[in-house]
């Protein structure tokens, strides 16, 4: 659960997910829904929404790509919604910490 999580944790999730985890627990998330966040150049809200897209969404993008998405962020933990689109593949490798059969959380390993 995310109320479990340490303070500031960097949780990468959908912009939907996002949005909701970061007012449900205190944790960064790498993106939010850009009409919510100020555009300024540090926070790239559309750049950030794209990669949202790319790891979640977007056909073809491997999973060194996503990895590197990931990266990017300094993601410590993977939020899929599950009713919504997300890339199983790369999920099937990682073993939940979380799991209410909508949402699962996912701790990541530094790579």
């Amino acid at each position: 659960e995310l109320r479990q999580l340490p303070e500031g944790s960097v949780v990468f999730a959908g912009l939907e997910a996002s949005y909701r985890a970061a007012a449900y627990a205190p944790v960064y998330v790498a993106a939010a829904p850009p009409a919510h966040v100020a555009r300024t150049t540090a926070n790239r809200p559309y750049e950030r929404r794209a990669d949202i897209v790319s790891f979640f969404y977007r056909r073809g993008v491997t999973d060194v790509r996503r990895r590197a998405i990931l990266r990017r962020y300094g993601a410590e933990w993977l939020l899929v919604d599950r009713a919504r689109r997300y890339p199983r593949s790369f999920v099937a490798s990682l073993t939940a910490a979380y799991d209410d059969g909508r949402y699962a959380l996912y701790p990541l390993s530094p790579s």
